[in-house]
């Protein structure tokens, strides 16, 4: 991965290293480290991080410059929703999400 990518993703969409280990369900400490270049995420959180920053696993590799932009205005609501939220309610938010997506599954 290109160290400067996520520095500079988390830094765009305003994610702090803690927020961002809380959403992937890891440490501060592992994002520190993929951002100086100390270890490389798995391909599974390679994934993980492209979904949270809505971009492709290429552009975090190297391969492409631009964002995926093409991000309904639906979805755009809910991430401006979302950062304007205090860290406990992000928190909570994510609990609720988790319940939903757990339900929907059931019920599938």
């Amino acid at each position: 991965m290109k160290v400067d990518k996520l520095r500079n993703l988390r830094r765009e969409h305003k994610v702090s290293q803690k927020e961002l280990a809380e959403i992937l369900g890891i440490s501060q400490q592992t994002v520190a480290s993929w951002e100086t270049g100390r270890t490389e995420p798995s391909n599974e959180f390679l994934r993980d991080i492209a979904d949270v920053f809505n971009i492709s696993v290429d552009y975090l590799l190297g391969r492409e410059n631009l964002t995926l932009s093409s991000i309904p205005q639906e979805e755009t609501s809910l991430l401006e929703g979302f950062r304007s939220l205090t860290t406990e309610g992000k928190n909570t938010l994510m609990t609720i999400l988790d319940a939903l997506k757990s339900k929907q599954s059931a019920t599938a």
